[in-house]
């Protein structure tokens, strides 16, 4: 128990001085063969530092933006297939991973801090092929070209340009990563890629979010014929410090940061204040409303893991990390 709760404050305190947070989407409870297209909230879906949109239309059951999949079909051609990764699992082998698909340009996904907007460096994400898009690829079906054509010379592509959203903005700056390749003079250097493979985002520096579109080299009068889906997981973000720190409740108090069945939160000024407890996905669990002071709160009834505690104080918010134990 020593060597566990020595990891886990070593653990804790290389969160706080680096305020790094992988969304590995994990927390949105799906079982191998799930997935989830409609976000009833309205607000996206939100895992670790990161939310990502989602448009969905109930009378056709459609969706664009990003969906949370753990489907493990790679085998099955088609439209039907939409929300499985060519691997057959998320990064690692991990259950659950998002997945992309916007056929109107551009898609994105934006940074928050406790339901807040935010700043910071992201550092990068795993990214795969769907299932649809690669076996589109490989072979064809009756809306795109398989890649290469006929006599395997063809010299086509499918590729994300990534970029940065900065005060509101696109930048200029891009960054390209293909997910097919048949370009290269050299037949053995054309591939469509079947594992998950990292793209570097870090050299956007500090952002508001990504945005990506889509190129390819199969384009028809309506747009990209080639199925413009793939998959994501693990996004590596470094927030902003001044985001992950409170600045304006300069008197606020919470401990113990390990806790077990209470957590203490304790203010200087003694007026009405508001707390809401949130997973580190975003999702709300607990609400109370105080006058200043000091307040308990129970996490009897709360799983171990990490959260955030966000209290406001007139014009005043703070926020706090912790681990339930």
């Amino acid at each position: 128990m020593r060597n566990f709760t020595i990891g886990i404050i070593t653990l804790l305190m290389s969160f706080a001085m680096n305020a790094q947070v992988t969304s590995d989407f994990e927390g949105f409870g799906l079982e191998a063969g799930d997935r989830i297209n409609n976000d009833t909230s309205g607000e996206g879906f939100i895992s670790g530092l990161v939310s990502l949109p989602n448009n969905y239309t109930p009378s056709y059951d459609s969706w664009d933006g990003w969906a949370i999949s753990a489907t493990t079909d790679t085998s099955t051609p088609g439209f039907l297939n939409q929300y499985s990764s060519i691997v057959g699992s998320g990064f690692d082998g991990s259950t659950t991973y998002a997945v992309a698909f916007k056929f109107e340009a551009p898609n994105n996904f934006s940074l928050f801090n406790g339901g807040e907007e935010a700043t910071g460096v992201v550092e990068g994400m795993y990214v795969s092929n769907s299932t649809y898009a690669f076996f589109s690829m490989l072979e064809g079906d009756q809306f795109a070209k398989k890649f290469g054509g006929e006599t395997g010379e063809d010299p086509d592509f499918l590729s994300i340009v990534f970029r940065g959203i900065v005060d509101g903005e696109v930048t200029t700056d891009s960054i390209e990563f293909f997910l097919a390749d048949f370009r290269s003079e050299t037949a053995s250097e054309d591939f469509i890629l079947d594992e998950w493979s990292w793209v570097d985002l870090s050299s956007f520096g500090e952002v508001e979010g990504i945005s990506y579109t889509m190129r390819s080299s199969d384009v028809g009068a309506f747009g990209i014929n080639t199925p413009v889906y793939f998959c994501v997981d693990n996004i590596v973000v470094n927030l902003n410090p001044l985001n992950t720190s409170v600045e304006n409740l300069v008197d606020l108090k919470v401990y113990p940061t390990l806790a077990v069945d209470i957590i203490t939160v304790e203010l200087q000024s003694v007026e009405p204040a508001t707390l809401e407890l949130v997973s580190l996905i975003g999702m709300p669990i607990k609400e109370i409303e105080f006058n200043g002071g000091k307040v308990d709160v129970n996490l009897n009834q709360i799983p171990n893991g990490y959260y955030l505690l966000r209290i406001q104080q007139g014009n005043a918010i703070g926020t706090k990390k912790f681990i339930k134990l």
